[in-house]
Parts: structure tokens; sequence; C-alpha cells
């Protein structure tokens, strides 16, 4: 998708609009057998080197007063990850796939666009 957008900017509109579609239309799936979201945040925080003691507290405390959730979500939702086909776009790249708060997944998704 991303080159595709890249040859035809009048599209973009329109595949935006598609690209928030799939992702919402994952988020409705849920999949409890895939690893969880909170869990690959927690093992993050605690590998982090650069983080100091009381950031790495801090920062678990915040993620423990989050919302959890069941819902399919990719971890590396971008349009690069969109393979456009004759039948519509495919998402690929599901190494990341985690169960967890669909709010996160899209928080990600926006922090790779900025």
């Amino acid at each position: 998708m991303l080159d595709y957008m890249a040859g035809h900017p009048a599209e973009i509109p329109a595949l935006g609009r598609q690209f928030a579609e799939l992702h919402a239309q994952m988020h409705d799936c849920n999949r409890p057998e895939l690893p969880s979201q909170r869990a690959g945040f927690v093992a993050a925080i605690e590998y982090a080197p650069q983080l100091s003691a009381a950031l790495r507290q801090a920062a678990l405390r915040q993620l423990n007063g989050l919302a959890d959730g069941q819902a399919v979500c990719h971890g590396d939702y971008h349009p690069g990850n969109l393979v456009m086909t004759r039948r519509g776009p495919l998402v690929i790249d599901w190494m990341s796939a985690r169960c967890g708060n669909p709010v996160a997944d899209v928080a990600r998704t926006t922090l790779m666009f900025r």
C-alpha cells in the first residue's frame, strides 16, 4: 500500500479510509491464544536497559492502570505491511501480533506515522 500511495497520491484519502477500516476489522476479532500484549509490554519495559529503575517502575505502574483487552492487535500496522492484491489489501507481517487492547495498537500505528 505504501508504494501504491506514492504512485497514486490522489487516492491517499480513500486508501487511508480503507487502511483504518481494516485496522478496525482486525480489532473486532478475538484470538485469546495469541500472546498477551500486556505481557509483551511488561517484558519490553523490564528489558529496556536505558530506563532507570525508577522510570521502569513508573512505567509498569502506568501500564497496570490501563485496560486490558482480547482483540487481535497487529503490533506493526502501517501501509508498508499491506500488500495490494486484486481482491483488496492483504495484511502481512504478523510476527508482532498479540491479544490485547486495540487502543494500544492504534497508538503504536499513530507513533509510526509521526
